[in-house]
């Protein structure tokens, strides 16, 4: 047979010779290929069993190719073999003679071939046939005398066995993590437990105070040096007329808490100035109590706001947790109760509810109970045919225990 090149520059006459009784090794190296120039850095060697006489071992091959910086080693059997279809699968090789123009095709064997690491590669020695199992003994002589299809047959059995021996490893594994995964989650629940416990559900509360404005201070949720910060942000509602309130009113901008006391600003100027800083904080804390979870961890949640104010909201109401940050019960819990804290002290210590509520998105029986935790007394008035319920605190304080031990009223 013959073969010619399409630009007619060279032909070469193939032949194959099935006398030629010598055989051709080729590598393929497990980490790539070999670069040029460290090919002629590699030197090679053929190492074939002794025993020519024994069936089951007489045709195994051991390649060694040796550089300054590594050994690789490639077998015909074993793991690592890539001849595990034996008998249907041969490899040949064609050796160019540039002066005649003939191509000798020999036969060649594909080698795997390994980096040998002195001191992890520990070649295991073959057991004595005394200490065999049957099993083995079984494979031994299949290997040696048995058909086609029987070898094929104890291949399989034999590949299921390490299979299901990978697996038990496997799962072992995947058993250990998922304990160690159980462990790491139980220990973050604690430390998120720790985190929430340090933090007080209610403001702190003087009991003992003799004026109103000082059983609950406006220090306990936000400082004076803490509003002033608020200055730039508060210019919009200083400046705002009826026009911007009905159209921020239809825009949803606002919530309709802060809208309703836009309509009513202090004339004094100073006061005008302290009324918009509250209002501005307040609407922050309404904001972190509606956001969802992916939008408070996003990068530029409340950018917004000064550093030290988004820092005081996120510890006083937030948790981390790894890298991200929630809104446990509790802490949202919390947060309603500083919510109508500043209210009270926004409307002089007696608020309607049913703004902030509907702010809040939380029911007004929720509210009610919050307003008695803090000691507040809640009403019930008709205001133009309807409902509606006003937190007071008054002086003496009035919590739902104190009030069921001395007019013996049923806590509700």
């Amino acid at each position: 047979m013959s073969k010619r090149k399409k630009g007619g520059n060279a032909s070469a006459k193939i032949e194959y010779d099935q006398t030629d009784s010598r055989s051709f090794f080729l590598g393929k190296f497990a980490n790539g290929l070999v670069k040029d120039e460290h090919r002629k850095d590699l030197h090679g060697k053929l190492l074939t069993h002794k025993n020519r006489t024994d069936q089951r071992t007489k045709n195994n091959k051991t390649v060694v190719m040796e550089s300054s910086s590594m050994t690789y080693i490639g077998k015909n059997h074993g793991p690592t073999s890539l001849n595990s279809a034996k008998g249907t699968l041969r490899q040949y090789v064609g050796i160019y003679d540039e002066k005649t123009g003939k191509m000798r095709v020999c036969d060649a064997e594909m080698f795997h071939m390994v980096p040998f690491i002195p001191g992890l590669d520990k070649v295991q020695p073959e057991t004595p046939d005394k200490e065999k199992s049957y099993v083995e003994k079984f494979g031994s002589l299949v290997e040696a005398f048995g058909s086609k299809k029987k070898k094929q047959s104890f291949e399989k059995k034999h590949r299921n066995r390490i299979d299901a021996a990978e697996m038990e490893g496997v799962m072992a594994v995947d058993a250990r993590h998922g304990q160690e995964h159980v462990r790491s989650r139980q220990e973050e629940k604690e430390r998120l437990a720790e985190q929430i416990d340090s933090l007080s559900a209610l403001p702190v509360c003087n009991k003992d105070a003799e004026n109103v404005e000082d059983v609950y201070t406006l220090d306990t949720v936000v400082t004076q040096s803490e509003l002033d910060l608020l200055q730039n942000l508060a210019q919009d509602f200083f400046n705002c007329t009826a026009d911007n309130i009905r159209e921020w009113s239809e825009k949803k901008k606002y919530p309709l808490y802060v809208l309703t006391h836009l309509a009513t600003m202090p004339v004094d100027e100073s006061l005008r100035w302290q009324r918009c800083k509250l209002l501005v904080y307040l609407h922050s804390m309404l904001r972190l109590y509606s956001v969802s979870p992916s939008q408070l961890n996003q990068p530029k949640s409340f950018s917004e706001l000064p550093q030290t104010i988004r820092h005081k909201l996120f510890d006083n109401f937030t948790v981390r947790v790894r890298q991200s940050r929630c809104k446990p019960t509790r802490l949202k819990d919390r947060l309603a109760a500083f919510v109508l804290v500043l209210c009270l002290h926004i409307d002089e210590f007696s608020t309607d509810i049913d703004d902030i509520t509907c702010d809040l998105h939380i029911g007004r029986h929720k509210a009610v109970q919050i307003l008695r935790a803090l000691g507040c007394q809640v009403k019930r008035k008709i205001k133009d045919k309807a409902e509606h319920f006003v937190g007071t605190l008054a002086l003496p304080l009035q919590f739902p225990l104190e009030a069921s031990k001395g007019g013996g009223k049923r806590r509700r």
